[in-house]
């Protein structure tokens, strides 16, 4: 298993900062339709378990769904964060770290909806497996 570690990142104005604790240096590619609207295709993302922010009120929360917000700046208008109070899931977008190499696909949400898929032997869920897990 591998240790937590601390990680900072920032938006594209710097108007937003944040240290965040990463469980590992692994990301998450979603495919949902919604995480396409968001970031124009495919969604990179980290799994955070504990995160602090300094937006000076930059940080604007958008109500999604039901149970999820995202969190982006005001200013220069980065996508920021995902938070889905239903599973608990919390993630920043990975290029926001300001250390995002070194990390590895762990696996595709929502594969088969997905414009593309990446190269690898990550874990592929499509939208009827994503179901299943309460997504």
């Amino acid at each position: 298993m591998s240790k937590s570690e601390v990680m900072y990142g920032r938006c594209l104005c710097g108007d937003i900062e944040f240290e965040a604790l990463v469980p590992a240096r692994e990301y998450y590619v979603c495919h949902c339709n919604m995480c396409q609207k968001w970031s124009s295709g495919l969604h990179f993302s980290v799994k955070i378990e504990k995160l602090t922010i300094r937006a000076d009120d930059n940080m604007n929360m958008f109500q999604s769904s039901e149970h999820a917000q995202r969190g982006f700046c005001r200013r220069c208008g980065s996508n920021v964060l995902y938070r889905n109070d239903k599973s608990k899931l919390y993630v920043v977008n990975l290029g926001l770290f300001d250390q995002r190499q070194n990390f590895t696909a762990v696996a595709e949400i929502f594969s088969d909806l997905g414009l593309c898929s990446l190269e690898g032997s990550h874990k592929r869920f499509s939208q009827k497996d994503m179901t299943k897990l309460g997504f």
